[in-house]
């Protein structure tokens, strides 16, 4: 009987030895894991392509620009981009739809459009430029070298029309004339639009006019006076 009650009393210190050993293993175990440096990732190999619908529209027309992105030549999908578009402005309207970029302005003029992605780690190299021209013209200003002239000297005029946004049409409007008093010869210039010569004294309105709708309201005014006197021969 004596044997039989010492027992319990050996195998117990034993036991929590055996479990304290295990507790502090795991613990060890758990430490070296959190002090793993994190995972960089690499985008050598990633390129990015910016791909527009139109090189030239008019302004406040849609176009379309999809960025794709390539790892070792394999289209990727569902990769996050975004749109660079230089110049910026208030003019300038972006929205994206299907993955796609839809992008309108009523400024004319030369836009770069730049895809970007993985937080500008992958930028497209080479931007696509796309031109927004003017629209129709509905304005037209008068332009004269000089308000006043002598009898027989001939004026330079100028025509400067600019659609409903108010941007200068640079490229030639067709049907622009002149409204200006018969008695003046006009004729076509090399630098300038039109090239006016009067030879009776007087104050003239000179306005330019875009067919038969656009017209400028505020004419120009042209004097003029007398020439130089004839030498006469007695």
């Amino acid at each position: 009987m004596a044997v039989h009650m010492k027992i319990p009393y050996i195998i117990l210190p034993v036991l929590l030895i055996l479990n304290s050993c295990g507790t502090r293993l795991i613990r060890g175990e758990i430490e070296d894991a959190s002090s793993e440096a994190p995972t960089t990732i690499s985008y050598a190999d990633w390129e990015i392509e910016t791909v527009v619908s139109e090189l030239s529209v008019l302004v406040d027309d849609m176009v379309s620009v999809e960025c794709l992105v390539t790892r070792r030549g394999e289209l990727l999908s569902g990769i996050p981009t975004t749109l660079e578009v230089t110049p910026s402005g208030q003019a300038n309207r972006v929205a994206q739809v299907n993955g796609a970029y839809q992008f309108s302005t009523t400024q004319s003029g030369s836009y770069v459009f730049r895809c970007k992605a993985a937080d500008d780690n992958v930028v497209d190299s080479s931007p696509t430029t796309v031109v927004f021209l003017a629209g129709a013209a509905v304005a037209v200003e008068t332009s004269l070298a000089s308000t006043q002239v002598q009898a027989g000297v001939p004026v330079d005029v100028s025509c400067q029309s600019f659609d409903t946004f108010g941007n200068l049409i640079e490229q030639g409007v067709e049907q622009t004339g002149l409204v200006i008093d018969e008695a003046f010869e006009v004729r076509t210039g090399l630098r300038e639009e039109f090239v006016v010569r009067g030879t009776l004294i007087g104050s003239y309105p000179i306005a330019c006019k875009v067919g038969a709708d656009v017209l400028d309201l505020t004419p120009e005014i042209l004097v003029v006076s007398p020439g130089a006197p004839a030498n006469s021969v007695t």
